[in-house]
């Protein structure tokens, strides 16, 4: 099985992912900026958690914190190149995790990734921003593989108040 990096692990998105990819036997190493037990933390830098095979990158704003836009570019900078980093001195599959705001209001629907984008609001460009930072690594060959994945509509149990 594959050690798999999950940012964001304990948040709501992250947890699941984490709970899943284990339950398939992968091992699991998750970094949040969250003190509720992980063990490691991007304002730190990226943790030393030595070699691993995939770097799945859900760390974010929640897009309702997303208040300063020059914080919120800046956090997006500097967590996604350290992951970027990270996962290319380990020649690891990069997957970033995006959202569906990066598109805006629908110009057409159903939407498809070849719609317009038009990102509204602090946490949609910081979204996009860690796109393209994404792509220019992917276009320079720094990274075997990567994926971005938009999410649209994510919601469950244990979700936190106000956000449906």
């Amino acid at each position: 099985m594959s050690t798999i990096v999950v940012t964001g692990s304990a948040g709501f998105i992250g947890r699941r992912v984490v709970l899943f990819l284990e339950s398939q036997g992968h091992r699991v190493i998750g970094i949040d900026r969250r003190s509720d037990g992980v063990s490691y933390n991007l304002s730190r830098g990226f943790p030393d958690v030595g070699p691993f095979d995939i770097l799945i990158h859900l760390a974010a704003a929640r897009w309702d914190k997303a208040n300063d836009l020059s914080e919120a570019l800046q956090d997006t900078i500097s967590t996604t190149t350290q992951c970027l980093n990270a996962a290319a001195l380990n020649k690891a599959t990069f997957v970033l995790a995006s959202s569906a705001y990066v598109y805006g209001e629908p110009v057409y629907t159903p939407q498809s990734e070849f719609h317009p984008l038009n990102p509204q609001g602090n946490y949609a460009k910081a979204k996009l921003l860690a796109e393209r930072i994404v792509q220019s690594y992917a276009y320079a060959s720094f990274l075997p593989r990567v994926a971005i994945a938009r999410l649209f509509n994510v919601y469950g149990p244990n979700q936190y108040r106000g956000a449906v």
